[in-house]
């Protein structure tokens, strides 16, 4: 099956070649065609009427404000390689893979430190919620519910903390050796 971009591009340069009688079958036997997201379709109307090469954007989730990537951690970012922003699936060590062109890379230690430190800041809530005790009337829950979220997020913050100092550096010297394995 053809990319998007090729299925385009066949169906433009297809309407460009066509005479009137090509047009013709066309309209009546272009849906018959295997054409599941239409981008054939797409670049022969384009390709008829005239319009310059425009296909459809290979990238869905470019234009999402928010994480349109399921429960799955994602940083949307430039790709280095094809210069495209889009949202890339966050991996151990901060890898990140273009899926459209598949370049892959190791995001940079500012970055990773920084999605260390909403990590540990998101451990820190959920250990609070999880020290926290059940609602009820009693006389002074309300001091025990303090020092429940207290201690949940400075315990919780401070252990992913530690997590985290020791995986800085590990990760800028697997991005430096990345970086020369690729140059090499």
């Amino acid at each position: 099956m053809p990319l998007p971009i090729d299925a385009y591009r066949e169906g433009y340069e297809k309407a460009r070649r066509d005479t009137l009688g090509g047009l013709a079958a066309e309209v009546m036997m272009g849906m018959m065609r295997d054409d599941p997201g239409g981008d054939f379709a797409a670049g022969y109307r384009d390709g008829a009427a005239g319009k310059k090469f425009n296909p459809p954007s290979q990238r869905p989730h470019a234009d999402a404000e928010l994480n349109p990537l399921d429960d799955k951690i994602a940083i949307k970012i430039c790709c280095p390689n094809c210069g495209a922003i889009d949202w890339f699936e966050w991996k151990f060590l901060g890898k990140l893979t273009d899926p459209v062109c598949g370049y892959s890379w190791y995001v940079d230690s500012a970055t990773y430190t920084l999605q260390q430190i909403r990590a540990s800041i998101q451990f820190g809530g959920k250990m609070a919620k999880y020290l926290s005790p059940g609602k009820s009337g009693e006389q002074g829950a309300w001091i025990a519910e303090i020092l429940a979220q207290f201690t949940g997020r400075t315990l919780g913050t401070g252990a992913r903390l530690m997590y985290g100092l020791i995986m800085v550096p590990i990760q800028a010297a697997v991005r430096l050796f990345h970086a020369k394995q690729k140059t090499a």
